[in-house]
């Protein structure tokens, strides 16, 4: 048994065993299931307090989402059988970070860093993680199905379905736009992208996305940098001052005052410089040498790849000309027959709040920082509708219809058809829920009497105590009119009476799947059933922190006084099922207090191609595979066992038909998944050169002698894993 922040770099190649039930016999097909599992210094979950040689580790209470990638491969072409495969995604960048990880010798000089969601190196640029969706597709041309990996900071990376390797980048460095003003030239860049690119297949083409956010979104990072100029130690007790001072105060009079320290001049220091120090000075320097500009201005690129070497980009622009300004992430896209869908979603993962955390072993600095930068998400949604006949060779920019959903939006699915330019999308609203912030070591949980400290080891887990109930939607949007046609949002708060069965409910809508959900060979033509997790309340994920921040929600339901009685009880996770043409919840299961519900992947029953199907429901015809870790007692944070539990699509009051599980499978934070009916060899020739890819990369260095070791790096230590 595990604590509950558990999680192994160990690389599997087992069976599972069965611990209760039965594996079904028509169950078939490859389910891929993506994970974060820590750095190269961690070896794992949870990040320990001390490094290697007893001080204080920088990665401690880092956000569990941040980390190196592991996708599960669970095989069920042999009956009666559950093989696993697992493997560590290794990107140009991890290789990289493996060596200049902590002790060796070029760690002071090139090493990564957390930084709160994400992980850098000042000197190289930005890790590739893609530890959150896997995308299925299948160009013309191919003969089997292919899968990237993707996350919403940087490029998607095809990985090869049989070895589980990285086989190259979709797309070059060149053809994509850094996030950083341009006279940051790392070998790594920084790319804002969307982890759920859209696959068509019926034309096989590939969309993605790449944003700019203007520089005005993220001041905060850039007076952050100008602050880290200054003597850590001073900035260090001149932040802890300004704390006190602000105590009683409310956040905007907070930020005007913490305004007032930022706004104070550059103090010269000498002797040994710091690291930030050290950042600054470089990019003086080359704003010197270079005089180029130090600001991005909005912008927002789609991206079509249909196999071939080049992509095709177009820039994205309002109906009035001026740029698309993303103030939060492009975490999902969609599409239809006739239309690409994108929205500024409700997952604040964005260049505005990369450095929110540099300082993770100082409390009271940190507060600082987070209360600067930490800002509620978006009381609603922005969703910009591309028209892909607009989509021609020769143009180099295009139009999009703009329509407001009311509430926040994090994940939505469009359906194929979009008859006399009307899109039908099912939508999850994550209302008051943010994904992007995490549980630090010195937060509060909000219970009475009296505040307490966090669970001992609950340390970066995410902080998605709800300050509000979620809602599933159905939108039926007029395109060419810019509105809604039908606007129906649901949400249910299940039973409150203690001592019973609390029911289907909507409190933490989380990830979905339904039949054919991320397919290469068919499209969404009818959504019916979706199944979801919904995640409950745990009084142990409601911070004193999320609790300000959301206290004065603007779509609130339940009323504080109400969230607090529903969170003290709790309310424990389901797996639902959301009839689509009812909008109601007509299915569901409840599972036992302390257990987790992590990934959840639709898998059709097999049957035979002749087999005549047109009485079966096929939207329930099949099962649930759910990645699960469950407490083995009531006392949280102690004894959990990590558990594939697998359900009938049609029936999920009746629990599990089958329990697997593994000593060895050790996993925590499982996110996206995808299935494929077979493996097969790519026999695709599109293959990007690493070597040349990132020549051209460090060629951009303008110092001589930072070039040569720049060059000698990826030479020794990048370029032969892919050669």
């Amino acid at each position: 048994m595990l604590p509950l922040v558990s999680a192994s770099r160990e690389e599997l190649d087992i069976e599972l065993l069965v611990k209760e039930g039965q594996i079904p016999s028509d169950i078939f097909g490859h389910v891929f299931v993506n994970s974060s599992v820590g750095t190269v210094n961690s070896d794992g979950l949870p990040y320990p307090k001390k490094t290697t040689d007893g001080k204080a580790n920088q990665e401690y209470g880092s956000p569990v989402m941040n980390g190196d990638s592991m996708v599960f491969r669970f095989d069920f072409d042999e009956i009666g059988k559950v093989k696993l495969k697992s493997r560590i995604l290794k990107t140009p960048s991890y290789y990289a970070d493996l060596a200049t990880k902590q002790g060796e010798e070029k760690h002071k000089i090139y090493g990564f860093r957390n930084m709160g969601i994400s992980r850098l190196s000042f000197a190289l640029g930005a890790r590739d993680m893609i530890s959150t969706a896997l995308i299925p597709f299948r160009m013309k041309g191919d003969t089997n199905s292919r899968i990237i990996a993707t996350s919403d900071l940087g490029r998607p990376f095809e990985i090869d379905i049989n070895t589980l390797k990285v086989v190259t980048p979709i797309g070059t460095n060149e053809e994509w736009q850094a996030a950083t003003p341009p006279f940051i030239n790392w070998v790594f860049p920084l790319y804002q992208s969307t982890a759920h690119p859209s696959f068509d297949a019926k034309t096989q083409e590939l969309f993605m996305v790449n944003f700019v956010k203007d520089s005005k979104n993220i001041t905060s990072s850039l007076r952050l940098v100008k602050l880290l100029t200054r003597k850590e130690e001073t900035v260090k007790e001149e932040l802890k001052q300004t704390l006190k001072e602000c105590e009683g105060i409310d956040r905007k009079e907070t930020i005007e005052h913490l305004n007032k320290f930022y706004s104070k001049p550059e103090v010269e220091e000498k002797g040994k410089s710091t690291i930030f120090q050290n950042i600054i000075f470089w990019i003086k320097e080359q704003q010197k040498l270079i005089k180029k500009e130090t600001q991005t201005q909005a912008a927002v690129f789609l991206l079509k790849w249909n196999g071939s070497q080049n992509l095709q980009k177009w820039e994205l622009i309002n109906e009035d000309g001026t740029p698309i300004n993303i103030v939060q992430c492009m975490h999902q896209t969609g599409l239809s027959e006739d239309y690409i869908i994108l929205i500024d979603a409700s997952f604040k993962i964005a260049l505005d709040i990369l450095l929110n955390n540099p300082f993770p072993n100082e409390p009271e600095i940190d507060k600082v920082i987070r209360f600067l930068t930490a800002g509620e998400q978006l009381p609603y949604t922005n969703m910009y509708i591309v028209n892909r006949a607009d989509l021609k060779e020769g143009v180099s920019k295009v139009k999009v219809k703009t329509v407001q959903i009311p509430i926040e939006t994090i994940h939505f699915s469009p359906q194929y058809p979009n008859p006399n330019g009307q899109i039908t999308l099912f939508t999850a609203n994550n209302a008051a829920a943010c994904l992007a912030e995490w549980v630090r070591y010195y937060d509060k949980i909000v219970d009475a009497p009296k505040d307490r400290p966090i669970d001992e080891g609950t340390a970066g887990i995410l902080a998605v105590g709800e300050m509000d109930v979620s809602r599933m939607g159905k939108l039926v949007i007029d395109v060419s009119q810019e509105k809604f046609i039908t606007e129906k949002i649901i949400y249910e708060l299940g039973n409150d009476k203690l001592g019973e069965q609390t029911g289907a409910h909507t409190w933490g809508v989380g990830l979905h799947t339904y039949r054919d959900i991320i397919s290469d060979t068919s499209t969404n033509d009818s959504i019916k059933n979706i199944y979801w997790q919904c995640s409950g309340l745990e009084n142990r994920r409601l911070t004193r922190f999320i609790y300000n921040l959301y206290k004065d929600y603007k779509n609130r339901v339940v009323s504080l006084e109400g969230l607090k009685k529903y969170t003290e009880q709790e309310i424990p996770l389901t797996l639902t099922r959301l009839n689509t043409e009812k909008m109601e919840l007509v299915d569901f299961y409840e599972f036992p207090r302390n257990y987790e519900l992590r990934s959840l992947q639709f898998v059709p029953r097999k049957r035979d191609s002749n087999e005549d199907t047109s009485n079966v429901e096929l939207s329930t015809d099949g099962y649930i595979l759910c990645t699960m870790v469950n407490g083995q007692e009531v006392k949280p944070n102690t004894n959990y066992e990590r558990e594939i539990w697998i359900f009938d699509a049609a029936n999920l009051q009746k629990g599990a038909v089958c329990i697997l599980h593994h000593p060895s499978l050790v996993y925590f934070f499982t996110l996206h998944s995808a299935w494929l009916p077979s493996l097969g060899n790519n026999t695709s020739s599109y293959k990007i050169s690493v070597r040349e890819d990132y020549e051209k990369q460090v060629k951009r260095t303008i110092f001589k002698h930072k070039r040569k070791r720049l060059d000698k790096f990826m030479e020794e230590k990048v370029y032969p894993f892919f050669e």
